[in-house]
């Protein structure tokens, strides 16, 4: 709260994002509290998978440059153990293969619904759109020139039984009167597509047709594909640019404590358009306003473009906080200690609460490093010595320097923290102990 708040009264006037996975009314009505006592109202807005009617629509796929960036965004949510396996390259095939023609078709930008379409009930209509646009932008009269084929179309067998024979017509003549066969583009590519076994592409299509669904499932369709056409639906749209750009001041609650499936999927698809605009923030030498984003369970968005945010963003005036509870949390969404590292070693200061999780307390010592402690130990000695009759009493005093290599942050140190002390590591060097004021929204004063 406290560093949200700080960054809502900065100036000049920055842009803040927060990504809360449970979506904590406290927080969401505090952030809004915030802006209203620095005369920033109008630049509030949330979403919230729960109050659909009260939320924003959030244009996930509005920002990119080459059509390749749409399949990396949502293919980054299918789940691989290395990225490159079979069915994410397929799923990314296919991908690519429908924004690409969604956008030599329409003339417009790809949303999500439009892309499950296509994948999920076949590009049948889309290459006959598609080969169509292409035929009247060459001037050629096609429904003259495939009546040969049309009739061939009608004796021969289809690849799918759904297709139309106007279709394979096209095709036909698509392929006889090609100039350059060896030059592959992307008709070729949705034939290839067409002809391909459809029981078959269903099953290398398995991991990536539920997050298409998830994704667009009921209310989900309006708020993250909007009809732009729709002149009755009068919630805003926004995008990662128009927040960034804006000075905006967005709450995105996820309703993970009802369903966290889709909760991450909406968190990694919006963090991939942030990161996405970022790019094209760095490539126009842009970095104003500043844009902050704050992630809470930063584990349940993490992906490719998240790292990517992370260590390659900053030239565009990003600034990104992300939370968590262990060091266990990005293990598991990760799938080995190795990927969770790479997220946690782009942080430049680490702050660390009170944690009783040994593996964390382990991460967070490394970090803080070890330090030589010097310890003085005093030596004192008295002899007796009998000569005859006479005593002789004899002693000596001494100090003993030992130096022993001990972690400057102990381990029970970190488990035994009180609410809201911590310690921090500020850009890898110097290393402090403090405490977090307390702020409620009441104490919002301009």
């Amino acid at each position: 709260m406290l560093l949200a708040a700080q960054a809502i009264r900065r100036e000049p006037r920055e842009s803040v994002v927060i990504l809360d996975p449970k979506g904590d009314l406290e927080l969401r009505e505090f952030i809004r509290a915030e802006c209203r006592a620095a005369g920033r109202e109008h630049d509030f807005g949330f979403f919230h998978r729960a109050f659909p009617a009260e939320s924003f629509r959030l244009d996930t796929l509005a920002n990119w440059t080459h059509t390749t960036q749409i399949a990396s965004r949502i293919g980054a949510l299918i789940p691989s153990e290395s990225g490159s396996d079979p069915w994410s390259a397929f799923g990314w095939r296919v991908l690519h293969l429908v924004a690409e023609g969604c956008v030599a078709t329409h003339g417009e930008r790809p949303t999500l619904t439009t892309i499950r379409r296509y994948v999920e009930g076949g590009v049948d209509e889309l290459l006959r759109r598609t080969l169509i646009n292409q035929f009247e932008q060459q001037g050629i009269d096609w429904q003259a020139a495939i009546q040969t084929y049309l009739r061939q179309a009608s004796r021969n067998a289809r690849p799918n039984p759904g297709t139309s024979a106007e279709t394979t017509a096209l095709v036909a003549f698509y392929r006889s009167e090609r100039e350059r066969p060896n030059n592959i583009g992307l008709l070729d590519g949705l034939i290839s597509m067409w002809e391909h076994d459809r029981i078959h592409a269903q099953k290398m299509l398995a991991s990536l047709l539920p997050i298409l669904t998830m994704l667009t499932a009921g209310d989900l369709a309006g708020l993250l594909s909007p009809d732009r056409s729709d002149s009755t639906d009068m919630r805003p749209i926004l995008n990662g640019g128009s927040i960034a750009d804006s000075g905006a001041v967005v709450y995105v609650g996820l309703d993970a404590l009802s369903d966290a499936v889709p909760a991450a999927a909406i968190a990694s698809i919006f963090m991939a358009d942030l990161t996405s605009y970022a790019g094209l923030r760095h490539n126009l030498g842009i970095s104003s306003p500043r844009v902050n984003v704050f992630v809470d369970e930063a584990n349940e968005c993490v992906n490719i473009p998240f790292i990517q945010a992370l260590n390659k963003s900053r030239s565009a005036g990003y600034r990104i906080v992300f939370f968590s509870q262990t060091f266990s949390d990005f293990v598991a969404r990760l799938g080995s200690e190795a990927l969770a590292r790479q997220v946690l070693a782009n942080a430049n200061s680490i702050m660390a609460g009170r944690t009783k999780d040994k593996v964390t307390s382990e991460y967070v010592m490394e970090d803080f490093g070890r330090t030589m402690l010097r310890t003085v130990q005093p030596q004192q000695s008295v002899n007796l010595l009998a000569d005859g009759k006479v005593l002789n009493y004899t002693g000596s005093y001494g100090e003993r320097l030992t130096e022993t290599l001990s972690e400057i942050v102990p381990q029970e140190a970190l488990s035994r923290l009180p609410d809201l002390e911590y310690f921090a590591s500020f850009s890898g060097s110097r290393i402090v102990k403090g405490r977090i004021p307390l702020v409620r929204p009441s104490d919002a004063r301009v």
